[in-house]
């Protein structure tokens, strides 16, 4: 079934900590989309919002990561809280986090097709892919090459070209430095 939005969540930290930040946003993420849509069209058993004057995309979708935010600092709360109040217990329960990418395919109302509306944290990448033209980077995120361009390390066109490599013995000594801190 249609339902118009897409999402990744790649989770991060310490034990389990990533999975149920992982988990525990999509989750939030799904339901608060449905609750969206339900919203714009509580006449009808729609999937997918319609372009519109009044519809802002970005706010709708910086909601969706507001609200999945909130739930995996509540959960990260709630482990820490019991953490402290479990005897012996030595080791921190891991805090949760994820990165996340969004995106959502509103029908125009005029024509045939979509318009595509995205929003992400992290260093999880979104790409557009469309037949007979070059993959197209939409994000820009915090991972190791944007840091090394933004302090003039190294430049775009090189980390590129280094982070897609396949083979990292083809790339020279400097380059295979870079690959392996990626």
């Amino acid at each position: 079934k249609r339902r118009g939005l897409a999402s990744v969540l790649d989770g991060v930290g310490g034990e389990d900590a990533g999975e149920v930040a992982s988990q525990l946003g999509a989750r939030v993420i799904r339901r608060v989309w449905k609750r969206i849509v339900q919203q714009q069209y509580p006449e009808h058993n729609a999937s997918l919002l319609r372009l519109s004057d009044k519809l802002d995309i970005q706010a709708l979708l910086h909601q969706l990561l507001d609200e999945a935010q909130s739930a995996i600092s509540a959960e990260g709360e709630r482990r820490g809280k019991a953490a402290v109040t479990t005897e012996g217990n030595a080791s921190s329960p891991g805090y949760p986090a994820s990165t996340v990418v969004v995106a959502t395919f509103c029908q125009r109302p005029d024509k045939k097709g979509y318009v595509m509306g995205y929003a992400h944290v992290g260093d999880s990448r979104i790409y557009l892919l469309r037949p007979d033209r070059p993959l197209q980077r939409l994000t820009r995120d915090d991972g190791y090459f944007t840091l090394k361009i933004e302090d003039q390390t190294i430049s775009e066109e090189d980390a590129l070209r280094i982070d897609q490599a396949t083979q990292a013995d083809a790339l020279s000594e400097t380059d295979r430095e870079f690959f392996d801190k990626r």
